[in-house]
C-alpha cells in the first residue's frame, strides 16, 4: 500500500476549500465565532500561523490569473490596451470581481471607445473609488495618462 505522509494527512485532516473553525469543523460564515483556530486547506492553521512568502506569491498569481482568464471571457478588448491600461482593468478584476467590474458598464464604454478621460472620471466619480483608499486615484491616474506612478 502507497500511503504517503500527503495522502495520508489530507485523509485525516479533510481537504477544505473554504475556510473553517478547527474546533467545530464547521465551515465559517461572516458574523460566526470561532471556537478553536482559522484553518483551510488541509489542516493550514491561519490564525496563529503566518502565511509564508511563497504562499503569498502564489496565491496572487492565481489570483492574477483568475482575473486575466474572466477578462479574456467578458472584456476582451482589454486584452488590446497599452500595458498600464490593461493593468488598471486586470487591478479593478482582481480588487472587484468580474461581477462588479460589468457593473460599470459607463466606464467600460469609454474605454473600450478610447476615452480615458471618460473612463478615469467614471472611476473617479464611483462609490468603489471612496472605498479603495490610495488605490482610487492611482488607477484613476494610470487609467486617464496610460502611465504608472
Amino acid at each position: 500500500m502507497n500511503n504517503t505522509l500527503e495522502q495520508q494527512l489530507a485523509r485525516q485532516e479533510d481537504t477544505r476549500y473554504k475556510a473553517y473553525d478547527d474546533a467545530t469543523s464547521k465551515e465559517l460564515k461572516r458574523g460566526d465565532t470561532l471556537k478553536g483556530n482559522l484553518t483551510l486547506g488541509i489542516g493550514w492553521n491561519i490564525s496563529d500561523v503566518p502565511l509564508p512568502q511563497v504562499v503569498v506569491d502564489l496565491m496572487l498569481s492565481i489570483s492574477i490569473k483568475n482575473a486575466d482568464a474572466d477578462l479574456s471571457i467578458h472584456l476582451p478588448w482589454v486584452l488590446t490596451l497599452d500595458l498600464a491600461r490593461r493593468d488598471v482593468f486586470r487591478n479593478l478584476c482582481f480588487n472587484m470581481g468580474i461581477t462588479r467590474l460589468l457593473g460599470f458598464v459607463h466606464t467600460l464604454a469609454a474605454a473600450e471607445a478610447g476615452d480615458f478621460e471618460g473612463a478615469a472620471d467614471g472611476l473617479r466619480n464611483s462609490a468603489w473609488y471612496n472605498q479603495v483608499g490610495k488605490r482610487g486615484p492611482e488607477l484613476v491616474d494610470q487609467l486617464r495618462t496610460g502611465q504608472r506612478r
